[in-house]
């Protein structure tokens, strides 16, 4: 029997909320009030069941990718597979790294095939899939800090711009870096590719020796620690 996920609106009526275990999105698009109905009701109902897909899956997804072959079956699987495996070559990287891209364009795509919308946008815990059509724009707060609140900058993504996914990664936060970035923001053509290029760069941040930085090896992975004082 497939689990039910949380479903609710935030305050404003105008974001949807859905949660399942870790999974936790924030929808909200721009149409018709008709096509508003079909493109939320398509995003609810693909995103039940997706958490079970996945672990059916979970001792391969989190296992080293293999940069020629994908022995993956799901679609959201197979997408994140395809995300870290150009990079698998020459780093260690497991599919697990574009996990929370691929769903932000899983639940984006079924979206978007509902119904026709001028805009919209899934954010999976600051992994982001962008739908855009012309003359329409986003803008996109930039942080320093995953585990804090405040907007460093801000960028806009046009219509005509070729970036439809954003990501951060860090140390702080909900990620597991093995680096010592505070947060690395990468803006690609799919949020998966996003989701998996900043998890590269924020652990290749490191001083490996420096008195500042204590690592520690977890049962998950290695963590970088830095010291108070410097």
């Amino acid at each position: 029997m497939t689990r039910k996920p949380q479903v609710g609106w935030l305050k404003d009526g105008q974001r949807l909320h859905l949660q399942d275990g870790p999974i936790d999105l924030i929808v909200e698009a721009q149409g018709s009030a008709a096509n508003l109905r079909a493109v939320y009701d398509a995003a609810i109902g693909r995103f039940t069941g997706l958490l079970d897909e996945l672990c059916d899956e979970l001792p391969l997804l989190r296992t080293a990718a293999d940069p020629e072959r994908c022995a993956l079956h799901g679609v959201v699987a197979r997408r994140m597979h395809a995300a870290v495996a150009p990079f698998a070559r020459d780093h260690f990287i497991t599919p697990m790294a574009a996990v929370a891209g691929s769903v932000a364009e899983e639940i984006l795509a079924a979206m978007a095939q509902a119904a026709p919308l001028r805009r919209a946008y899934v954010n999976n815990g600051g992994d982001i899939a962008l739908h855009l059509t012309d003359g329409e724009a986003f803008t996109v707060g930039l942080i320093d800090r995953p585990d804090r609140f405040g907007v460093m900058r801000t960028a806009e993504v046009r219509a005509d711009d070729p970036t439809r996914g954003i990501a951060t990664s860090g140390y702080h936060g909900r990620s597991f870096s093995l680096g010592i970035a505070d947060a690395v923001t990468v803006l690609a053509a799919t949020a998966a590719q996003a989701d998996a290029a900043a998890t590269i760069i924020a652990n290749a941040v490191d001083l490996p020796g420096h008195p500042a930085i204590v690592v520690r090896q977890t049962s998950f992975s290695r963590i970088a620690i830095l010291v108070n004082g410097w």
